[in-house]
């Protein structure tokens, strides 16, 4: 057969055309083998040009190679998850990004972004540790002090003698304490959870210095006595009363009772002169005159949207109170100017300060030097110095007595309510202290000695790591106290009135004992 010119050219192409692939192909053949020799570190280079193309084409086919990982058993893989894993192929993008690596982070980064192996949770719980961390835990009593009279202080809280005896004096989880004002006799009280007090004489044998009262329903919220008639314990309650407990007479009276639902549960109370002031759950504020027989309309102010959780009196001037609220606000107010003084629609009195917290507030204490100690859930104790307070300008209503109301329509808070200026606070001295105490364990607060027979304000906290801690005004701490017997959180602590004594109760209904000497031989 005879080519044609045309088909002469048309087989020279083809001819030409294979030569140049079978060169393109052992070229890229080439490159392959001597990047994988060279990425194989300490072994040879065995891409070489003389690597045939069929043998290239195989090596270029072939899948990458599946995981291998040792000690399987150290790193909890079953046989199961074994064959999973060793099945699954190295993909591109598990290979790390060189350059994300070494490019500088910027801005807020949170830790569960920093965490390798993801093991977040195992990390998370580690630096959760820190937040239980408290500053009393760091106690140092052989540290270095300004103060001389602060040194004789924290020697003598340190000569405290414990209780051994470590007795349950109530049935359930104590949520209140308190010592009796006398100097003479160590008496303790105590409220639970479910509405019992009792009164343990700890000069006294357990068995014989031991009595229990049940005249309340719900949880003790505070345990106060009258300054001048030391025989009457007052008892706040959940169930919405105030009782007085007549110790002369052995009689339960009823101070002041609530009406309405569990809303108005009391969460605290303090007695200033003839006046019982009292805080509840819905966040009203009202006051009893103990002369007075109790009323069924109760002088009440609406001074929180939400639960005020504790409140205290400044003791030079009764008209101020500050409250702890779970609003997340500790408000300092004054009422000797209350709007209208119409307590039917419930008006708010003036706020003279604020401070604002991170989370709610649990407590808050004034002593007689002027300063307000607080903590709350964010983890912190907070001391301000208020004596500024005075002098802040306070903002006079001009309400007429009666608001005026349109027909068919019922008055606005928001309307009668007087805007009123204050002080932001900020704390002089900031601590940080646990204070999540969960479900079980009673809210730890911190509290002020009323009258310290040594002039130096201290006040003492529950610890939860098994401690009770004691402060003075500026920060240092004086003692960190602790038993062998103790086994809970001493969670409701007071010092005595007067006397550097401290008493703790714990969840169980025991109680914890610090006093200058040992009270029994038992």
């Amino acid at each position: 057969m005879v080519l044609s010119e045309l088909e002469k050219q048309r087989l020279k192409n083809i001819e030409r055309n294979k030569k140049a692939l079978q060169e393109f192909q052992l070229r890229e053949a080439s490159n392959l083998a001597f990047e994988e020799g060279k990425s194989n570190k300490g072994s040879q280079n065995n891409a070489t040009l003389g690597v045939s193309s069929s043998k290239s084409k195989r090596k270029a086919n072939v899948d990458p190679p599946p995981r291998r990982i040792r000690n399987l058993r150290k790193h909890g893989i079953n046989e199961e998850d074994r064959k999973k894993y060793l099945d699954t192929p190295v993909s591109d993008s598990a290979k790390p990004d060189k350059q994300a690596e070494n490019t500088r982070k910027e801005g807020e980064i949170k830790a569960k972004d920093l965490i390798q192996n993801q093991q977040f949770d195992q990390a998370l719980a580690v630096m959760q540790q820190f937040r239980e961390i408290s500053a009393g835990d760091l106690f140092d009593s052989d540290a270095p002090v300004k103060n001389k009279d602060i040194g004789e202080l924290r020697s003598k809280m340190l000569d405290l003698v414990a209780d051994e005896r470590n007795i349950k004096i109530i049935p359930e989880r104590i949520t209140t304490m308190c010592f009796h004002p006398s100097e003479s006799k160590t008496i303790v009280f105590a409220g639970d959870k479910v509405g019992n007090v009792s009164l343990w004489d700890a000069s006294m044998e357990e068995d014989k210095g031991l009595i229990s009262f049940n005249f309340h329903s719900r949880n003790i919220t505070n345990i106060v006595f009258d300054r001048n008639e030391y025989q009457k314990v007052f008892t706040s309650s959940h169930d919405q009363s105030i009782r007085v407990l007549d110790l002369e007479h052995q009689k339960s009276s009823e101070i002041c009772v609530l009406d309405g639902d569990e809303s108005n549960g009391i969460t605290d109370c303090h007695i200033s002169g003839n006046t019982m002031y009292y805080s509840t759950l819905s966040g009203l504020l009202g006051r009893q005159d103990l002369r007075e027989k109790p009323s069924i309309k109760h002088k009440t102010l609406t001074l929180s949207a939400k639960k005020i959780g504790g409140f205290s009196i400044n003791p030079a001037n009764d008209f101020q109170i500050a409250t702890a609220s779970l609003d997340r606000t500790m408000k300092i107010w004054d009422l000797r100017n209350p709007p209208a003084a119409d307590y039917d629609y419930d008006y708010s009195a003036l706020i003279t300060g604020v401070y604002n917290s991170r989370l709610s507030i649990s407590s808050t204490s004034w002593n007689n030097a002027n300063q307000i100690v607080c903590n709350g859930y964010d983890n912190t104790i907070n001391i301000f110095d208020v004596d500024n307070l005075l002098d802040t300008p306070i903002v006079k209503t001009e309400l007429s007595l009666e608001p005026k109301v349109e027909k068919d329509s019922e008055p606005s808070i928001e309307e009668i309510e007087p805007e009123a200026s204050y002080v932001s606070l900020e704390p002089k001295v900031r601590l940080q202290h646990n204070c999540q105490t969960g479900r079980w364990v009673t809210i730890l607060k911190s509290r002020w000695q009323e009258m310290p027979k040594d002039g130096i304000n201290k006040f003492i906290i529950g610890n939860m790591s098994r401690f009770a801690d004691a402060f003075v005004g500026n920060g240092e701490q004086v003692a960190h106290l602790s038993t062998d017997q103790m086994t809970a959180v001493p969670a409701a602590c007071c010092f005595h009135r007067s006397e550097n004594w401290v008493v703790g109760g714990n969840s169980s209904g025991k109680v914890y004992l610090w006093t200058n000497e040992k009270l029994t031989d038992n």
